[in-house]
């Protein structure tokens, strides 16, 4: 599992974390509006967030709107069927548009213990 915080300059930092308390600590702690405040929109700046990328390559990445709201992007690959009889992988996108810390953290949890099937389900 990797971790990390992207920040705004499109720069990131690597986190070192041994279980998933660690990684809703260090998503409760960090200071999300400071680092939105940091964007001047222009291109040289970006969204910042906390991105966690599972053993599967699948990548969750929660990113701030607020002070207490997130957008959420779950990236997976799916294995999909072509005419019945071919398999063929498929880069998949989940999307959720607004969540509270609550949601945020919940997805976290599900992240780290591979549960793909809930995390769609929001």
């Amino acid at each position: 599992m990797n971790t990390w915080i992207q920040k705004s300059d499109y720069s990131s930092t690597e986190l070192e974390t041994n279980n998933v308390n660690e990684i809703i600590e260090i998503f409760k702690n960090y200071n999300w509006l400071n680092e939105l405040n940091k964007r001047d929109d222009s291109d040289n700046d970006c969204d910042p967030g906390l991105g966690i990328t599972q053993s599967d390559d699948s990548v969750l990445h929660i990113c701030p709107i607020d002070d207490k709201h997130y957008y959420v992007t779950y990236l997976y690959s799916k294995t999909k069927k072509i005419f019945g009889l071919f398999s063929m992988n498929s880069n998949e996108e989940h999307y959720l548009e607004k969540v509270d810390s609550n949601q945020a953290i919940e997805l976290i949890k599900l992240h780290y213990n591979n549960n793909r099937n809930e995390i769609l389900k929001h």
